[in-house]
């Protein structure tokens, strides 16, 4: 059994459907929402070992990580978002501890300027194979994040 990207449906088969750009594997009642590309047989898979929990968060002070950075580099808040490709509210809610910032921003920003943001905490399954968050389809994902931002 597989499981459709779209709607978390455990099927017989997938069909590979390209959707505004991007390929997935969906059942055959969500590929109507794309352009079909090809059909996928069921081939048996040995089954690897998921890795044990991974725990991923953002360090206590990373509002004033963010700002020290953005001083020190002698930025204002707006040439810093630009330069992050993010919006200048978000920084300013960063800076003001009133908004976490996202996994990604934090290693961007990691990568881009050598910071530590990110530390063990946020449990985070995942098949070595392929490299899966769980059985997340993007429905999840997207209701994960609508979570996140409500907080």
């Amino acid at each position: 059994m597989v499981i459709c990207e779209l709607c978390g449906k455990e099927v017989e088969k997938t069909l590979d459907v390209s959707i505004e750009g991007s390929v997935l594997r969906l059942c055959e009642s969500c590929s109507k929402f794309g352009k079909v590309i090809k059909e996928n047989k069921i081939v048996p898979k040995k089954v690897e070992k998921e890795e044990e929990e991974k725990e991923i968060t953002i360090v206590e002070n990373y509002a004033e990580i963010f700002r020290e950075l953005r001083e020190k580099l002698g930025l204002t808040q707006e040439e810093f978002a630009r330069k992050l490709n993010v919006k200048e509210s978000e920084i300013k809610k960063i800076e003001s501890s009133k908004l976490e910032p996202d996994i990604n921003l934090a290693l961007k920003i990691e990568k881009m300027f050598g910071v530590k943001l990110i530390e063990e905490g946020f449990n985070v399954l995942y098949n070595k194979r392929e490299e899966k968050i769980g059985n997340l389809t993007i429905g999840d994902v997207i209701k994960l994040k609508k979570k996140k931002n409500f907080r």
